[in-house]
């Protein structure tokens, strides 16, 4: 069983992924919408900037997670098959 500190990281590694996922749908979106002229190319362009900007920071914030849970892992010998895949 895996120690409770390696539990929460792995929940806060599953969070990031998901806001990753949810942020880049966003940003395809916005770029779709953007290139079929869906909507006006000034409110798209700014729409999809700021789901670029989104996506950018939900990637930082899965990488950060990633590395962190990843070191706790490595240096707690904690290796388990108890982690479901993300």
């Amino acid at each position: 069983m895996p120690s409770k500190r390696i539990e929460a990281l792995w929940s806060d590694l599953c969070d990031a992924r998901c806001k990753l996922d949810v942020a880049w749908e966003r940003a395809s979106k916005a770029e779709r919408d953007l290139l079929s002229g869906g909507v006006p190319t000034s409110d798209g362009r700014l729409a999809h900037k700021l789901a670029l900007r989104e996506e950018e920071a939900a990637n930082l914030r899965y990488s950060k997670a990633l590395e962190t849970f990843k070191t706790a892992v490595l240096f707690s010998g904690d290796v388990d098959e108890e982690f479901p895949t993300a």
